[in-house]
């Protein structure tokens, strides 16, 4: 029975993502994508913990991890938990250590045996951009072509990947480096697999490459500094650009990240904070949402020091956070919809900002209004294209739902974030 759920996992993941309009698409279907940034786990984990790690996240509803390929920082010569190091000749890309990229296969094939796809970033954006004195500059146009060459052609046949340029960098200047490695890729794998470029906070891809015809979807990182972040006004901004591609947060506010770096002053990030953001890109018409834990990202146990104040010491308990929980609900209700569009006219009620933003997205015969601050709000019901037939609560932090007052202005059942569900 296990062997056959296990096959039935890879037949579901073994199809390589497409895009149509502002959404992404495996076979005939809509894929709304659900991802964990697990940067680290090709180089810390070994395969025992990797294989609880993707349990975990895929039993939560989680259908994509974002892995780089090595470290950053040091990652170039410091060795995975097996002892081995990614290169044969220390920094040398052209010399990939096929020992060290072994494992990497393990962990891409156990991601798929789940129906997981894997964000697979060739490097980190430290081992491209050059910091005063960096000594983990690995790449110039040369060997970047030919490391995404050699990669492409590896997992040319692997279909549960995406490629994930950039890794958390500025791309300014070095856009001639990122184009000669995503040529690689594409000569190496036929252009088998979706790319995309991850840029630093704040920022998006499409400031560079948004007309460069490898990048198949826009990616955005609304970053760690704000708790009413207006992540829909980046999702938004790329939304509306030509020619017209998906767009996804590839990092927002991470659950147990401190707000600003500032953990004295103002506190970490909550699962209230997750839900908020997450449900602000995806009504503004994200084709997807990515969930991050500061913990879980760089993997800390007990006796491994951590970085920039996190806050958890274990990311095994940390897997299990409301925040990570609650996405789930989020994949559930909306991945049934198809050709699902933001809708913001539809509100009659001022439009707020920070927590009184009221986001509202449709999809045929469906309504879905967010609203973080569970004030009223008031509806424009006779632009529907038909009468509502019901109205329900959806509830975010639980998954569960309740009948709705069917009237033009609706009073959330509590002070706290709900999803208005008009059929």
């Amino acid at each position: 029975m296990k062997l056959l759920v296990a096959l039935m996992a890879v037949s579901i993941a073994a199809q390589p993502l497409r895009t149509r309009g502002h959404a992404l698409i495996k076979g005939t279907q809509e894929f709304f994508w659900l991802a964990d940034t697990a940067w680290e786990i090709f180089h810390w984990l070994d395969r025992e913990k990797a294989g609880h790690y993707l349990d975990v996240r895929a039993r939560q509803g989680y259908n994509v991890v974002l892995a780089s390929a090595f470290s950053e920082f040091s990652g170039r010569n410091e060795p995975n938990a097996y002892g081995v190091r990614p290169f044969v000749k220390e920094g040398d890309p052209t010399q990939p250590n096929d020992a060290y990229f072994r494992h990497v296969d393990d962990v891409i094939k156990m991601a798929e045996a789940r129906g997981v796809y894997v964000g697979l970033l060739p490097a980190w954006g430290d081992k491209v951009f050059e910091r005063p004195n960096n000594p983990n500059v690995v790449f110039n146009p040369a060997n970047a072509f030919a490391y995404g060459r050699w990669l492409g052609r590896r997992y040319r046949t692997q279909q549960n990947i995406v490629w994930v340029l950039g890794g958390d960098r500025n791309a300014a200047g070095y856009e001639s480096v990122w184009r000669a490695m995503a040529r690689g890729l594409r000569e190496g794998d036929g252009g088998a697999h979706l790319i995309t470029f991850h840029p630093n906070g704040r920022h998006t891809s499409s400031i560079w490459f948004h007309s460069d015809p490898w990048l198949a979807f826009n990616a955005v990182q609304s970053g760690h500094n704000l708790r009413d972040n207006p992540v829909h006004e980046m999702i938004r901004g790329d939304y509306t650009r030509t020619p017209v591609k998906p767009v996804i947060d590839l990092e927002p506010a991470y659950e147990n990240h401190p707000v600003d770096w500032k953990p004295e002053a103002k506190g970490w990030f909550e699962a209230f904070d997750v839900r908020k953001h997450a449900h602000w890109a995806v009504f503004a018409g994200a084709a997807g949402h990515t969930y991050g834990c500061h913990d879980i990202w760089q993997f800390i146990e007990p006796g491994k020091a951590a970085i920039g104040f996190a806050r958890g010491t274990n990311w095994r308990q940390s897997l299990l956070l409301d925040g990570a929980v609650q996405l789930g609900h989020l994949r559930r209700l909306v991945e049934p919809l198809q050709d699902r569009v933001p809708d913001q006219g539809l509100l009659a009620s001022r439009q707020g900002f920070g927590d009184d933003y009221i986001a509202i997205t449709r999809a045929g015969s469906k309504v879905l209004v967010y609203t973080a601050n569970g004030e009223p709000f008031t509806i424009r019901l006779e632009r529907l294209a038909a009468k509502p037939t019901s109205t329900e609560w959806f509830d975010p932090r639980t998954g569960a739902a309740q009948p709705a007052r069917l009237t033009a202005t609706f009073q959330p059942p509590s002070k706290a974030d709900w999803v208005l569900v008009i059929k």
